[in-house]
């Protein structure tokens, strides 16, 4: 019987077939996956072999099938590196069921490497994350390691009794509960030494033994021996301490330590530069494990998670009050959200106080002048659609537009500037639309004064001419070229190497709205001398409603349009339903708050989004967080785009991240000089949303692309997988260092380190960024790759080989060598086929 069942495998399958995975179903059928020659199925009762190459090999390509699975119903699924395909029993044939990623198949969502089911939910576990597919709904989501889990490469799969599901990733175990959906690490803390664990090495034995195996050994546990403690512990904040300087770690308890007693309220004068709270949990189990999170209410915009560190630290301070909050969870992951506060007042100086009432008389003034851009946007909208309606009244214009500009006064002071009205009577009674005339006269006189230097002047003359009323503001500041003024009045306009904030609306507002009244605007402008800007419109012009009152200048509000607009940009936005661009992160830098919140809210359903106002914060930001994608302006204090690019192109720890520029400054002398800098695309203010997010999907796809050739070609030569220098020199130090090692079976990624001359955290993420893999991942290449090499090079046998190469097992070099390239060592010697070098 087995001779002519290997008679009819030799005749059936090739001996250079190379079979990867076994799998016999309920039905007693042998799947057989094969590295090169597709998938067959074994049936020993009818003693055939079939081979499935007519409609899914077509589909998959052979050697990309990575798991076989039966679930309760005696339904086959099969994992491959293009996603998941159910077998049809009625028609022979397998069918593409799920690919999480639709348009890239061969990515790391799409492959995989296992399974299981739990009612009618199917659990796969793929190189990017755990996927909960719904067999019914044929939906899915996925968890991540922003979700809690240690890695998302996901090496296999346990459900235990209660449903819950015990996982094995690269970089530990977790547990996930099947009713909360709440994941549990289990690392060093928990005796497990070596994290990194094997792919699809893993049983659950007749007695309910959990075996999962990784790259120092098995681990076997009992799930239910696992108790969880359901007590969230009580925090207390014990001490605080503060000085006039900041303290180091071995200085901060020499200095004097204060009780923090309840309820109460801790004062500091305004020069009290530093403050630091000490807390604890009174959990007293496994107390490695207790994690906090502080945050303090008018300081801090979030919970700040700090681990299992019990000290919080804050310095200089504004004067105000604040309330610090601290809460704790325990061993197992159970917070007290309640925690414990303290209130903190920061008392201000004695000579804020004289400043008080002017401040309030400002912030009371101008607290809404920012809400005017986000309206001058919906003005453009409604006049383009023609839906904006004309409500003119009839009342004194010199009452009306003298408290206009009188509401400029203490910005003018400010700047020392001399701003007069003038008249040419008391009274001019005339008829138009107070809230369109209140933005015009606002635009001009905001224009006047951001454009007028320190102790200038600003006139208003308001006159009643040739039956027009002639609204004049003249200025002292700097002009406008003579080759400009005639497109000032375009929309989104803004003068050649303007570096104010301005957004290029305001003016061509005031030339729709000045229609509006069937009247113009016109400029008349000198370098150096100042500009004049003159609104004129019809004095008797007809009131096109009915109902027309003669209005004293209290019955009208000078400012109509100080309410929170209801529009919001995100609203203007189609959402993605797809939440897997989460993992990627996008540092924008733009020192226009609105302009950067606008930004930030385009982008923020997509992406992870870091923030900063000038180039050399974000270089800093940069450098610690390493974003996937850096969006910059140009123009900017500090340190401008420009600098900023080039500064991150030549830092060995940021030079791989795509830099798009941002920038108002469309002139081809400067885009070239952002693309010589190294910036990767170029975007010029006003865009299109969707231009910008396509530009961002883009630089992510192609960063993906580089290292799915690496995974897909095993390619450890820089020059395939990167686009600039300082990347190639950090893998070519990188190779160099492990080859230096390579007969250390313990080489440590510290050893690394020490030769190439970077921190751990950098150089992980650095790696990781450029290759997608670990770098346990990538030694273990570079070390088979070199064996490769001997093999065929070298008289050494397969052990020696190995042992050269740092193995200390030839069992398990045998076992990763055939994992890498789909033979085993021997096999490779008989072929003498290099392997791509």
């Amino acid at each position: 019987m087995i001779n002519s069942i290997n008679k009819l495998l030799e005749q059936q399958i090739p001996a250079d077939a190379g079979i990867k995975h076994l799998f016999e179903d309920t039905k007693k059928r042998v799947w057989i996956a094969t590295s090169t020659y597709g998938l067959y199925c074994f049936i020993p009762e009818k003693q055939t072999i079939i081979k499935y190459d007519v409609d899914f090999n077509q589909q998959v390509s052979p050697n990309l099938i990575m798991t076989i699975y039966e679930n309760h119903q005696q339904q086959i699924w099969v994992g491959t590196m293009y996603g998941l395909y159910k077998f049809k029993e009625a028609s022979n044939n397998f069918k593409l069921v799920l690919q999480p990623h639709e348009v890239y198949p061969g990515t790391l969502q799409n492959t995989i490497t296992t399974m299981c089911q739990i009612g009618d939910t199917l659990w796969l576990g793929t190189y990017d994350g755990l996927i909960q597919y719904s067999t019914t709904k044929e939906k899915y989501k996925r968890l991540l390691q922003s979700n809690g889990l240690p890695s998302n490469s996901i090496k296999g799969i346990i459900p235990d009794s209660h449903h819950n599901l015990w996982i094995s990733t690269d970089k530990g175990l977790c547990l996930l509960n099947s009713s909360s959906k709440k994941l549990t690490s289990y690392g060093l803390k928990d005796g497990i030494i070596g994290r990194e664990f094997i792919e699809r090495s893993f049983l659950k034995a007749s007695d309910n033994t959990f075996y999962f195996g990784s790259v120092d050994g098995i681990y076997s546990f009992k799930p239910d021996a696992f108790q969880i403690n359901p007590h969230p512990p009580q925090v207390i904040i014990t001490n605080y301490h503060t000085n006039d300087h900041v303290l180091s770690n071995e200085s901060l308890h020499k200095n004097s330590t204060t009780p923090v007693l309840k309820n109460q309220s801790i004062e500091l004068n305004h020069d009290a530069s530093f403050i630091s709270f000490d807390f604890v949990a009174l959990n007293y189990t496994n107390t490695i494990k207790n994690q906090y999170a502080y945050m303090l209410d008018g300081y801090d915009a979030d919970w700040k998670f700090c681990g299992n560190q019990r000290l919080a630290t804050y310095t200089n301070l504004n004067p105000g009050t604040y309330l610090f909050k601290v809460k704790a969870c325990n061993n197992d992951g159970i917070w007290n959200e309640k925690g414990a506060s303290v209130q903190l007042v920061i008392l201000p100086p004695w000579w804020k106080n004289t400043l008080l009432a002017k401040e309030l008389n400002v912030i009371h003034k101008n607290a809404f002048k920012l809400l005017r851009m986000v309206n001058q946007l919906m003005d453009y909208s409604k006049i383009d659609s023609g839906s904006i309606q004309f409500k003119p009244v009839t009342m004194n214009f010199i009452a009306f537009s003298k408290e206009i500009v009188e509401s400029f006064n203490i910005l003018a002071e400010d700047k020392e500037i001399n701003l007069s009205y003038t008249s040419s009577s008391d009274h001019l009674i005339c008829t138009f639309d107070p809230e369109m005339m209140d933005k015009i006269i606002y635009n001009i006189l905001s224009n006047a004064l951001k454009y007028t230097p320190r102790k200038g002047t600003i006139s208003v003359n308001v006159n009643h001419k040739n039956n027009n009323i002639e609204i004049m503001v003249k200025d002292s500041g700097k002009g406008i070229p003579g080759d400009q003024q005639t497109r000032i009045f375009e929309r989104f306009y803004q003068l050649e190497d303007d570096t104010s904030q301005g957004t290029g609306i305001g003016l061509s507002l005031v030339k729709s709205l000045a229609e509006q009244h069937s009247g113009q605007v016109k400029v008349e402008s000198s370098l150096q001398q100042g500009s004049v800007f003159t609104v004129s419109f019809p004095a008797n012009l007809q009131a096109q409603t009915t109902t027309s009152a003669v209005s004293s200048q209290n019955q009208w509000p000078v400012s109509t349009i100080h309410q929170k607009p209801t529009h919001h940009y995100s609203q203007l936005l189609e959402p993605d339903e797809s939440e897997s661009k989460k993992n990627y992160t996008v540092l924008l830098v733009e020192d226009n708050e609105d302009l950067r919140q606008f930004l930030v809210e385009l982008l923020q359903d997509e992406y992870q989004i870091l923030e900063a106002e000038n180039g050399q914060i974000a270089f800093e930001i940069a450098k610690a967080h390493l974003p996937d994608v850096i969006i910059s302006d140009i123009l900017m204090p500090q340190m401008n785009g420009i600098q900023f690019c080039h500064n991150i192109k030549q830092d060995i720890h940021t030079c791989h991240i795509p830099f798009i520029m941002l920038t108002a400054l469309s002139s081809k002398e400067k885009q070239i000089e952002g693309l010589q800098k190294g910036a990767d695309d170029y975007l010029s203010k006003p865009f299109h949303p969707d231009v910008l997010k396509i530009k961002v999907n883009n630089a992510i796809q192609a960063r993906l692309h580089l290292i799915r050739q690496y995974k897909t070609e095993q390619a450890i030569k820089p020059t395939h997988i990167v686009k600039n220098n300082k990347d190639e020199v950090f893998l070519l130090n990188t190779i160099k260092a492990i080859k230096n090692n390579m007969a250390d079976p313990h080489l440590k990624v510290e050893i690394l380190l020490k030769e190439i001359g970077m921190s751990r955290s950098p150089f992980f993420r650095k790696l990781k960024a450029l290759t997608g893999s670990t770098p346990n991942d990538f030694i273990r290449t570079i070390r088979l790759k070199q064996a490769a090499h001997n093999l065929i090079e070298s008289d050494k046998n397969i052990s020696e080989v190995a042992f050269e190469v740092g193995f200390s097992s030839p069992k398990y070099f045998r076992e990763c060598f055939k994992k890498q390239f789909g033979v085993s060592p021997s096999e490779y010697i008989k072929n003498k086929t290099p392997l791509l070098q």
